[in-house]
């Protein structure tokens, strides 16, 4: 199994030892942990709403730059994936996409873009504490407007239980749309108690591939 996660320069290296820990513990199998980076923190924080949010932003807001998810999907599924697979000894049935907040957005929008093109290159995502608000709860829309899915794609969706209302509020809104969607076995939301907005990306992501890979059809 691949896991393909965003974020990588503020995540990799806690994450792989989250998942080593989990795989020598033998609560998962192996897997190959692929980091989606950039050069350095200070130039991912300038084009991480560039790729992981889409469509283009509406003035309020407030990240200019932001709206280019669809060619960053593009670039996973028809340049990264493929080269991956070809590279190392990958499991083509088994890829996960993790992402956080902007980056908790964006596996949320690739989930959209299989579920609108009938294939996917990952079978799951997770999504943490990811930012439903933007351009008018975007995503909302799309999900209303999706048919019952019988892919077996899996979905794990947390939040923070210290995070804001509102943000608690979009999240458990979209969870119910999801569980409807997908099914109660391919869709888990969780409340991650005592955490705030950044607190829930590295149980998020342990839990959520541990879950998939440990999940049976």
């Amino acid at each position: 199994p691949t896991v393909y996660l965003t974020d990588a320069n503020a995540f990799f290296g806690d994450v792989s030892e989250d998942l080593d820990k989990a795989v020598r513990q033998e609560r998962m199998p192996p897997v190959i942990l692929v980091g989606i980076g950039y050069r350095d923190l200070v130039v991912m924080d300038s084009l991480r709403t560039r790729d992981y949010l889409y469509p283009a932003p509406l003035p309020q807001d407030s990240v200019p730059n932001a709206g280019g998810g669809e060619a960053f999907h593009s670039f996973l599924r028809n340049e990264l994936v493929p080269f991956i697979d070809r590279a190392y000894g990958t499991d083509t049935s088994s890829r996960i996409l993790a992402g956080h907040s902007c980056g908790g957005y964006f596996s949320l929008f690739a989930l959209l873009q299989g579920l609108d093109e009938g294939a996917s290159p990952f079978h799951g995502y997770v999504s943490a504490s990811p930012s439903l608000a933007y351009h008018e709860h975007y995503l909302f829309q799309r999900f209303n407007r999706c048919t019952t899915s019988t892919t077996p794609l899996r979905v794990y969706m947390t939040a923070g239980s210290n995070e804001y209302a509102s943000d608690l509020g979009d999240t458990d809104a979209l969870a119910d749309r999801l569980s409807v969607l997908l099914g109660p076995r391919k869709f888990s939301h969780r409340t991650i108690k005592g955490a705030d907005h950044m607190d829930t990306a590295l149980p998020s992501f342990t839990d959520g591939v541990e879950w998939m890979l440990d999940a049976k059809p």
